[in-house]
């Protein structure tokens, strides 16, 4: 009778194992799904992510008037925490630099994310390949200081600035949804819409291969003189 017992121990513990792996392989695949699911964001929820975290930073930094940041000095380099903290260095003592820091590493991390991600319209913000003039930039850039007309009401008040406008660039390379997005007023807005909607087609966008639809954001710089 003994080697019958010993058997069943063998048999019970080869069920034991094998059980044992097939519940680390369910619950392997559960957590697989899981950590997809979280990293599977649409493009609407990470703007909504990138909203919350600049209202964050707003609440900080509206306390302090004398809070100045050149953000395009930061946009040309990889900006992380410790960067970051480098940059806002000069300002007020009495900002919460760490916070500030923390708040837009995380803004940059989320923003990473959006990349190659379409909204809900299927228009792309960043693609393998950014939509570009046909007749290069330089001669983009020629067209526009040629044909941007400066407001008579403008030049009375002495108003001079930049106007972003934001447009799309279709699959064919035609300038879309034409739109002054921050502006300086007295017919300026109006002016830079009209001379980018008047501009020649582009080359398209691509993404993975496929001409894609890209939103795009040009600032129109107007000076007086």
């Amino acid at each position: 009778m003994e080697p019958v017992k010993i058997n069943n121990q063998k048999n019970a513990l080869v069920w034991m194992l094998s059980l044992c792996t097939l519940l680390a392989f369910v619950f392997s695949c559960q957590e697989e799904e899981n950590a997809m699911g979280k990293t599977q964001q649409t493009y609407e929820e990470l703007a909504a992510e990138v909203e919350s975290l600049s209202s964050e930073m707003k609440l900080i930094t509206d306390n302090y008037p004398d809070y100045r940041i050149d953000m395009r000095q930061m946009t040309k380099k990889d900006i992380d925490a410790r960067s970051f903290e480098e940059v806002i260095s000069g300002i007020d003592n009495g900002v919460d630099k760490r916070k500030i820091s923390e708040l837009h590493y995380q803004m940059h991390q989320v923003r990473e994310k959006m990349f190659g991600l379409p909204d809900a319209s299927g228009v792309y913000t960043m693609v393998d390949e950014q939509p570009t003039p046909e007749e290069g930039l330089q001669e983009f850039y020629t067209y526009i200081q040629k044909n941007l007309e400066y407001p008579a009401q403008a030049r009375r008040m002495g108003i001079e600035g930049r106007v972003f406008i934001q447009f799309v660039v279709d699959q064919e390379g035609a300038i879309t949804e034409v739109e002054a997005i921050k502006g300086i007023g007295a017919g300026c807005d109006e002016a830079a819409e009209r001379v980018l909607k008047n501009a020649a087609a582009w080359n398209p966008g691509y993404q993975q291969g496929q001409a894609v639809k890209v939103r795009m954001v040009l600032p129109i710089t107007f000076r007086l003189g």
